[in-house]
């Protein structure tokens, strides 16, 4: 059997289901998607979570493709796709503690002004209890009861991504809040 024939067998398999199919084209593309992910997310064992996750989307949608190169393309696309949300994921992450560690800086934040700190501190309160209930819930037991994220989705029932997206909008709605009423400056952002 030449190579076309045999691309094409193996296309076959893989697209009515063969899962040996599917272990053959693994072992065909696993080490170039894994480095591929490698030299984006700069983390070996980020960059196996993702090439996992893409091989398990391909297999998703195992029937709908028309050559190998196909496949290929998908492989890289969905690969390069998921690390740049994953990048984008982390550094909203980062950003994000960035901000409350800065706001629990009393001393900074509120230049040890104990009238003005009381006032800022009243705001903060009555903008947290503004906040829509998920995020609220999120924001208080993340940053109040100094529960970790995990801890906190499954408290709730709910998704690592749910949890951070909740608190994204709860830090940018207090941000934004604050900043409205000049009660909080970060220079140029």
């Amino acid at each position: 059997m030449n190579k076309d024939q045999s691309d094409s067998d193996l296309l076959f398999r893989f697209c009515t289901g063969d899962r040996q199919a599917l272990k053959e084209i693994y072992l065909s593309y696993y080490n170039a998607i894994f480095s591929f992910a490698c030299r984006i997310v700069r983390s070996a064992d980020e960059a196996n979570d993702i090439t996992s996750d893409t091989f398990i989307k391909l297999w998703k949608q195992h029937a709908g493709f028309k050559n190998l190169a196909n496949i290929r393309s998908f492989l890289y696309l969905t690969c390069r796709n998921a690390c740049f949300d994953h990048l984008r994921a982390r550094q909203r992450h980062h950003a994000s503690h960035q901000e409350i560690r800065y706001l629990s800086r009393e001393e900074e934040l509120w230049n040890d002004r104990e009238r003005i700190e009381m006032e800022v501190l009243q705001e903060i309160g009555l903008l947290v209890e503004g906040l829509p209930p998920k995020c609220r819930e999120v924001f208080m037991l993340i940053f109040f009861k100094r529960k970790k994220t995990r801890e906190v989705a499954e408290q709730m029932g709910i998704s690592l991504a749910t949890v951070q997206e909740h608190k994204s909008i709860a830090i940018r709605k207090l941000r934004n809040a604050l900043l409205r009423k000049d009660l909080l400056s970060f220079g140029n952002c």
